[in-house]
């Protein structure tokens, strides 16, 4: 749409509904200014104390993701020596603690 298409549809849309064109710019206004507001608030929370407390927790959250990988990876490999074990051994005692763990 062309910038005269646009001038002409919002001049068009103006003439024949002038107050709900008003209340919608109001509004708009409105939620830009909250939106500006939440922003600044916002920003004075990231104090260089938050900031590094942010990067502690995504630290430990990484590292709590390779420990669970660790854990899925010896929990797959220990499914896999149930599986591959002569059914009689995995109704033994050795079978079922190996079941248990996994």
């Amino acid at each position: 749409m062309t910038p005269a298409n646009k001038s002409a549809l919002l001049w068009s849309i103006e003439g024949r509904f002038p107050r709900a064109t008003h209340q919608l710019t109001n509004m708009n206004k409105q939620r830009r200014e909250q939106l500006d507001g939440n922003a600044k608030a916002l920003a004075k929370l990231m104090t260089p104390q938050v900031l590094a407390a942010i990067e502690t927790l995504k630290s430990l959250q990484e590292a709590a993701e390779e420990i669970k990988t660790d854990v899925e990876s010896i929990r797959d490999e220990e499914q896999e020596s149930h599986d591959n074990m002569p059914e009689s051994l995995q109704q033994g005692e050795k079978g079922q603690q190996n079941s248990r763990f996994c």
